[in-house]
């Protein structure tokens, strides 16, 4: 029986492939997804795995843009009032803009470039299982079984700040959303 399931998810999986690069849209998201979630892996795994790279990380809290704008613009800042707020608002700030843009923006673009054109409420609950899936393969390490998914998913090491930069991303696209379809 096992067999059968692996001969048919082979089969859908063969037959969403070919539907995606029959497409520019499909081959687009083919390739454009995976670097972007590539590049955000790697800033991530920079962070937490490679502190041997002679280059810092720009995005990291010791990272040469967060010391510019946390370290020393929030550190005056925390110096005049004489707490310890604005360092660490403005460092969780500049990976907010970072990491959630660009995860949000993924979900727009699937949104933009494959359900723009159907009935709303089709596309709609369509968006919907496309975030449910993202979110179970992606923070919830849910397909790590399946070797290409592993490479894809959110590092295990990922710190609070890294998944709450996740949950933004859902919300800023749910903002969007509700801001463009709510006179519909």
């Amino acid at each position: 029986m096992e067999i059968i399931y692996g001969i048919v998810f082979i089969a859908v999986i063969y037959f969403i492939w070919k539907a995606l690069v029959s497409t520019p849209q499909g081959a687009f998201m083919l390739v454009v997804l995976p670097a972007g979630l590539l590049c955000i892996n790697f800033t991530i795994a920079w962070e937490n795995y490679w502190e041997g790279i002679p280059f810092p990380n720009p995005i990291n809290p010791g990272g040469f843009i967060n010391d510019v704008i946390a370290h020393i613009i929030g550190g005056m800042l925390d110096s005049l009032i004489g707490a310890n707020i604005f360092r660490p608002l403005f460092s969780w700030i500049l990976g907010a803009l970072f990491y959630s843009l660009i995860l949000a923006g993924f979900h727009y673009l699937f949104y933009n470039h494959f359900l723009r054109n159907l009935h709303i409420g089709t596309g709609l609950i369509i968006f919907i299982g496309w975030l449910v899936f993202f979110t179970f393969f992606y923070y919830f390490h849910g397909l790590d079984n399946i070797k290409i998914f592993s490479w894809f998913s959110m590092p295990y090491n990922s710190d609070a700040d890294i998944k709450s930069y996740y949950w933004l991303s859902l919300g800023i696209v749910g903002w969007i959303f509700y801001r463009n379809f709510r006179n519909l």
